[in-house]
């Protein structure tokens, strides 16, 4: 019989000796995430356009589109959901990077605009050092669950030469038909996720339970919520035509032209479902369409077509000091707070730990403190 743990134990011996060794004398130590309430923070991950609401643990948004480098199309994302939520954080946060500077500018105005008491600071955490947690697990599990399935649907078109994304025409016939199916599918995602309790963890100490509901309901959890409310939509319209105007070539899935003539051809063939099983078959007999015709335009000009698009250029508000959290995060060695409050109100789990808590000796075991402080500085560039 093959013994998979005896491989996977010699693997790691062999190509990471010091975390084994680690591993061992039990030297490793689990970090606790926190924040204070709902609507604390907003968090960021860039590689499928997600976000979530920590607390809750809420999925506010997961896109899928032809970029994800252009800060404007970000932007729209964060004011589509405030929208929808009537409110915004008090802070956002996000990996390091300039598509998430019209988050981070939008956001600030924002902010500013309904508490003057906060001019000249950026209402935005940059996360360093592995901080981002929270939606780089939501992405590993989206990878393990979600992407592979959809990936081998993908790669049939691939392996069976189908579709060749060098190839302007086929690129955006693809685009054309795979995004609005792809983000149907991940909307599904996101809707159970939302409406499914996790797995339940004992050294979890937010609170456990739907994410809907936690975020509709804190009360019942014994949370808060520090969502600041906008019932003025035309705050928001003003932030977009700023940051998000709708007119950018970013927010066009294909060109319009294209898109006029797809939706042409669509109807000719029926307008037939699109479906794992179906989705080459369809985007095969809409591509012979297009080839039919007497004469194609050339697209290859189309950002679509390129293999990055161009990003819009947005620089930080200028003279902007970084947000900080007083004279240190709140924190023992087992857990960290990042989000928006000066003195965040604290679980009783984590009350009874910080009445243990010594800090007149804290420079007695600081070696060995595993803790967490948030470090965010306008000294550092920003890339």
């Amino acid at each position: 019989m093959f013994d998979c743990r005896k491989l996977l134990q010699d693997y790691f011996r062999a190509t990471e000796p010091e975390a084994v060794a680690q591993r061992k004398a039990r030297c490793l130590k689990r970090r606790q995430f926190y924040c204070a309430g709902n609507n604390d923070i907003w968090r960021f991950g860039l590689w499928l356009h997600i976000v979530l609401e920590p607390h809750a643990g809420l999925i506010l948004w997961l896109k899928i589109w032809w970029t994800n480098r252009n800060p404007r199309l970000i932007a729209s994302y964060y004011l589509e959901a405030a929208r929808k939520k009537q409110g915004i954080p008090l802070v956002t946060q996000s990996d390091l990077g300039s598509e998430n500077y019209g988050v981070a500018n939008c956001h600030t105005e924002l902010r500013q605009y309904l508490d003057p008491s906060l001019a000249g600071t950026l209402q935005h955490h940059w996360m360093r050092k592995n901080f981002n947690v929270k939606p780089e697990i939501a992405w590993g599990l989206l990878c393990r669950t979600w992407i592979p399935g959809f990936e081998d649907i993908l790669d049939e078109g691939h392996l069976n030469g189908l579709y060749d994304p060098n190839n302007p025409l086929e690129k955006l016939v693809f685009l054309w038909l795979a995004i609005p199916w792809l983000q149907a599918e991940l909307d599904a995602y996101v809707e159970l996720w939302n409406n499914t309790a996790p797995r339940a963890d004992k050294n979890k100490i937010l609170p456990h339970g739907i994410p809907n509901h936690i975020s509709e309901e804190p009360w019942e959890y014994d949370a808060l919520d520090f969502k600041v409310n906008i019932v003025d939509p035309e705050i928001f319209d003003e932030a977009e035509r700023k940051w998000a105007p709708p007119d950018a070539p970013c927010f066009q899935c294909v060109p319009p032209e294209f898109d006029d003539h797809a939706h042409q051809l669509y109807d000719e063939l029926g307008r037939p479902q699109i479906s794992s099983d179906s989705f080459w078959d369809v985007y095969t007999d809409l591509l012979e369409m297009f080839r039919l015709q007497p004469e194609i335009p050339d697209y290859s000009s189309a950002p679509q077509s390129q293999a990055y698009s161009e990003e819009d250029n947005i620089e930080l508000l200028p003279g902007m000091q970084a947000l900080r959290l007083g004279k240190r995060a709140v924190g023992n060695n087992r857990w960290c707070y990042a989000g928006g409050l000066e003195n965040p109100p604290l679980p009783s789990a984590l009350q009874s730990e910080l009445a243990q808590d010594d800090s007149d000796n804290l420079t007695d075991h600081e070696e060995n403190d595993a803790r967490y402080y948030v470090q965010f500085s306008d000294d550092e560039p920003v890339e």
